[in-house]
């Protein structure tokens, strides 16, 4: 047998190896369009976080605003003690705390200071 012959067989043999790999591949893409693409529901369990669930709780950062005034963004975080407010630090004993806790992101509570007028506070986000 010569060299020719078995080059011929070779690409025979490639051409069928070829011709089958763009077949497999035509039918994979086919069944990948037809099949819905499923999540894993545990990526979308970490996405929701526990602030997203439960609400505001006490040692959650908490930044809100006045609708009434849309460019006065604040952020505290309610705490156990005492006020601090050069720290940002708001007791869970105060109005303020008592408007917040419990309130989830988007949500609009409202704050009742002893005379004064309610407010309206909407919650931006949770940490």
């Amino acid at each position: 047998m010569s060299g020719t012959f078995f080059y011929s067989q070779i690409k025979r043999l490639l051409a069928f190896v070829e011709s089958a790999w763009e077949k497999s591949e035509a039918k994979a893409k086919a069944q990948a369009e037809q099949q819905p693409i499923e999540m894993p529901l545990f990526a979308f369990a970490e996405e929701t976080s526990e602030a997203e669930t439960l609400g505001v709780r006490g040692g959650d950062w908490v930044t809100y605003y006045d609708p009434r005034y849309p460019g006065e963004r604040k952020r505290v975080r309610i705490v156990d003690g005492a006020n601090d407010s050069a720290r940002n630090l708001v007791g869970s004993h105060t109005p303020l705390a008592t408007a917040l806790l419990a309130a989830r992101i988007g949500d609009e509570v409202e704050l009742v200071v002893e005379g004064q007028p309610p407010r309206t506070l909407k919650i931006l986000d949770i940490d």
